[in-house]
């Protein structure tokens, strides 16, 4: 499947989403295109609303790294949340109006109103077969006001969020690199330096290649096409490594608003099920709400449909002894503590 670049007119797709998920909406159109630009992209601001939105935690998440929000992140823009973005404008001399948009958004290093960030990555983040001083174009592939990371040469001992691995290295699924994905990934630049694990991530530019290259591995390493449902803890038991089943089992019951339970069996060649469980696995891998909008999530699993053909012909190129999925089992990130829940609500 060839992604279009920009300039190009993009590919719709359409994926019916169960209606009754507290997730996602009844239906979902995905555009798998480049941002063209012209759009203000999102204005987050105080809502009565509990319908959570992902991006709102990530708002708040870096507004706690500064000590400006000491509450829950739950993705709810509330009193609080208007409180220390207020806070926040004043201390950067900005308009103080407790929006979060394109300037204050920008001030925080948000760069949802952006639509790519051009790159120059040295070695060892940049892989050889990239001449020096080439350019990556770090984006996301669905239209402005999601989430991207342009920031994927950052240090695995930084304590900012922005720079967590899960963001900073636009591979969701913070995969162990592995020759399928350098030879045969779209959109693969380089990777991560070691984490305090031995941990070595691949790079992507877009977070949906990131997507992609997860929902492979779920797909045919981990279950080598097994078109039966699996349950979260034949997943968890393939995606933990050696550490504990128990907070995986918790993790992704909480970030799934308890749906994704031990026993819940899942479709893996279902999309939208497929999603709901990357929002599951990337939260907990994170420690808070992943960022990541539907839309991202849908286009990067249609890229994963195009790797696999029905099935049976892989565009992606696997070498037998990297069908081993011990191969990609890997230490997580320790869930960072987040702020409690504040007295009187938010």
């Amino acid at each position: 499947m060839d992604l279009p670049s920009a300039g190009r007119a993009g590919t719709w797709r359409k994926y019916v989403l169960p209606a009754a998920s507290g997730i996602f909406s009844a239906l979902c159109l995905v555009q798998i295109a480049l941002a063209q630009g012209g759009s203000q992209g999102p204005l987050f601001r105080q809502t009565e609303s509990d319908s959570l939105d992902r991006r709102v935690a990530l708002v708040q998440h870096v507004l706690a790294d500064r000590e400006l929000y000491s509450c829950m992140v739950d993705g709810l823009f509330g009193a609080r949340t208007t409180s220390a973005v207020k806070s926040f404008q004043t201390a950067q001399g900005l308009k103080v109006d407790g929006i979060v948009g394109p300037e204050t958004g920008k001030a925080m290093g948000l760069p949802f109103w952006d639509t790519h960030l051009v790159r120059r990555l040295d070695t060892p983040f940049r892989d050889a077969k990239y001449p020096q001083g080439n350019e990556f174009n770090f984006r996301s592939l669905t239209e402005a006001g999601n989430f991207f990371s342009g920031q994927p040469d950052a240090q695995y001992s930084s304590s900012d969020t922005l720079t967590r691995r899960a963001l900073r290295t636009n591979n969701p699924g913070a995969i162990n690199i592995s020759k399928w994905q350098r030879d045969s990934m779209k959109g693969y630049v380089g990777t991560t330096l070691p984490g305090p694990d031995g941990n070595v991530t691949t790079v992507y530019e877009t977070p949906e290649q990131g997507v992609a290259a997860w929902g492979f591995l779920i797909r045919k390493i981990y279950f080598n096409g097994k078109k039966e449902k699996v349950t979260v803890g034949e997943i968890v038991d393939k995606y933990r490594g050696t550490n504990s089943r128990t907070p995986y089992i918790d993790g992704y019951k909480k970030y799934s608003d308890g749906k994704l339970t031990e026993d819940y069996e899942i479709d893996l060649y279902d999309n939208a099920e497929l999603a709901r469980l990357a929002i599951a696995a990337y939260s907990h891998e994170l420690g808070f709400w992943y960022p990541l909008t539907e839309k991202q999530l849908l286009a990067g699993l249609a890229i994963t449909d195009g790797y696999i053909d029905s099935g049976v012909t892989d565009e992606v190129t696997v070498s037998p002894e990297e069908f081993d999925p011990g191969l990609y089992l890997k230490q997580p990130d320790a869930e960072k503590k987040e702020p409690g829940k504040c007295p009187g609500g938010l």
